[in-house]
């Protein structure tokens, strides 16, 4: 560790019996340090389903994953740039030296792929905690739309429309949509008849000072053809508020972890349009595991998008979707209740963290 980080943590080792690190694995390398502090230990925050952590560290140790369909799917090297490739590669180091995982993700849905990574041969003696699956969408996000004047104009849309007929697009914080992406998905909404808030915006820039974003276009006249049957909101909007509205009947996502969540918790079924990283084999988790969403597309494969709004908002298959992803919000609420899975394994952890009297110091 190295400057006020350092600092920090060297000064709560000497106020605290026991002191702990939790930090994003693509950080562990800034914490690794943390081993030399001898009453101090460090717990990686991992942020994608366990399933998908099955396919990762498989890899990444070299060995047989023992679930066939991850098998298929395309390498991590495939689906991330070779600077982030390398970048994670740097955190081995750190991520060696870990005390255990917390795992934002619920043995009540995930059971058989954590039980994989507690195996002997993956967890190689650590300990994994698995943290309640709502950690940062449940009592940490508003129950009321936002206040501004933007967002008041989108929820008093959907008042106006009939329930579960809305599909809700957006594709995160961290991913931008080409010119012929932007395309493919107006002719697809705009043929598909179905009603739609699509936010379309840039990604969110690490340096907000680099220039003017780039003004993502839509296809000539496609406002005024859609009419009243869509909103294409520019700016940030707020997803889980949205997400929970009764006129929601659909979510097209990238598949982020975080999205998938939300939508799983809301009780909304999702259309899978993976981009990178992790969303490719979070899009087969969801749509052919637990079946609460159906492709856009598959990796590599070319965009339906006319075809998927229509199946997922007005057709049997989608009914069915969404069926099944309100049942499975049932199980992910109880699960964060009180004698819930996932309440119980966190309150085991802060029972063992008070009676070693430890200091969480979360980064």
């Amino acid at each position: 560790m190295v400057g006020p980080l350092g600092d920090l943590m060297r000064s709560l080792a000497l106020k605290h019996r026991r002191v702990s690190v939790i930090h994003d694995p693509l950080i562990a390398y800034v914490v690794k340090d943390v081993a030399n502090i001898p009453n101090a230990e460090s717990y990686a925050f991992i942020c994608i389903s366990a399933y998908c952590q099955v396919k990762f560290i498989t890899e990444m140790m070299g060995i047989t994953c023992p679930i066939p369909r991850l098998r298929e799917l395309p390498p991590v090297s495939a689906t991330i740039s070779e600077e982030l490739y390398s970048f994670i590669g740097l955190q081995n180091e750190g991520m060696a030296l870990r005390s255990g995982d917390i795992i934002n993700t619920c043995r009540s849905v995930e059971g058989l792929f954590l039980d994989i990574l507690e195996s002997k041969e993956i967890a190689e003696g650590l300990k994994s905690w698995v943290l309640v699956i709502l950690v940062a969408i449940g009592p940490l996000i508003p129950v009321k739309p936002s206040k501004s004047e933007s967002h008041n104009e989108i929820f008093k849309w959907l008042e106006k429309q009939a329930l579960r007929s809305v599909i809700f697009i957006s594709f995160g914080t961290t991913t931008t949509l080409t010119d012929h992406e932007v395309q493919v998905i107006a002719e697809g909404l705009e043929q598909s008849g179905q009603k739609f808030i699509w936010v379309l915006r840039e990604a969110d820039t690490a340096n907000v000072f680099n220039g003017e974003a780039r003004k993502v276009e839509l296809p000539e006249g496609f406002k005024g053809r859609v009419g009243e049957r869509g909103v294409v909101v520019r700016e940030w909007a707020p997803q889980p508020e949205i997400l929970v509205h009764p006129s929601t009947g659909g979510f097209m996502s990238h598949y982020g972890w975080n999205s998938c969540n939300e939508s799983i918790n809301m009780g909304v079924p999702i259309a899978a349009w993976p981009m990178h990283s992790d969303q490719p084999t979070n899009a087969v988790f969801v749509t052919e595991v637990l079946k609460v969403g159906l492709p856009v597309r598959r990796w590599g494969e070319v965009v339906t998008v006319e075809y998927a709004v229509r199946r997922l908002i007005a057709s049997e298959e989608g009914g069915e979707a969404r069926k099944r992803v309100e049942e499975l919000a049932a199980v992910v609420r109880g699960a964060t209740e009180e004698g819930g899975a996932s309440r119980l394994e966190l309150d085991a952890f802060i029972v063992i963290s008070l009676t070693r009297n430890m200091h969480y110091f979360a980064y």
